[in-house]
């Protein structure tokens, strides 16, 4: 606790019991760094955290990321979650806090909505929607849908599988 502390992380609140935690996703990511499984990491999150913890992984791979973009096109306001850019590979990635509920099918097609309006609002051709969850990992409908235990991996990996997953172009 004391390396946490000593930057700025948490604090000590009566001296051995109870902890401020400061920045819960930095934590995290510690956590994970000592060995602590992800899937305890990202369940221990709150979903505004959980969004953050995206975000940063994207950006430890150098990942140009913007969290919580939100943007108007056609009069239609759209927010994406996580948007991170990486040597012209632009990312649109939905978090989904969950493991259990809600339709898998429509979070996919709505996130391929919302990409293919990014693309339209960046500029660009081509956007790769994403969607992390607590769930786990598959491709549906040509949507890469991450567990955040294997998200790491995926980000590492990423360019190299481009080719298994469909893109969304611009409208």
């Amino acid at each position: 606790m004391e390396t946490l502390a000593g930057v700025g992380i948490v604090r000590s609140l009566d001296g051995e019991r109870c902890l401020e935690v400061r920045e819960p996703v930095q934590v995290a990511v510690e956590a994970i760094r000592l060995g602590i499984h992800p899937d305890i990491v990202a369940n221990s999150l709150g979903w505004r955290d959980f969004e953050l913890f995206v975000t940063e992984a994207f950006e430890s791979f150098g990942y140009a990321v913007t969290h919580d973009l939100r943007f108007k096109l056609h009069g239609q306001r759209k927010q994406v979650d996580v948007v991170a850019v990486h040597n012209n590979l632009v990312v649109a990635v939905d978090c989904k806090h969950w493991s259990k509920g809600g339709s898998l099918v429509a979070v996919v097609r709505a996130q391929r909505e919302r990409s293919t309006l990014l693309a339209t609002h960046l500029g660009v051709k081509l956007v790769l929607p994403v969607v992390v969850t607590l769930a786990r990992s598959e491709v549906l409908n040509g949507v890469p849908v991450v567990a955040a235990r294997a998200l790491r991996d995926f980000i590492l990996n990423l360019e190299d599988h481009l080719s298994e997953f469909d893109f969304a172009a611009q409208a």
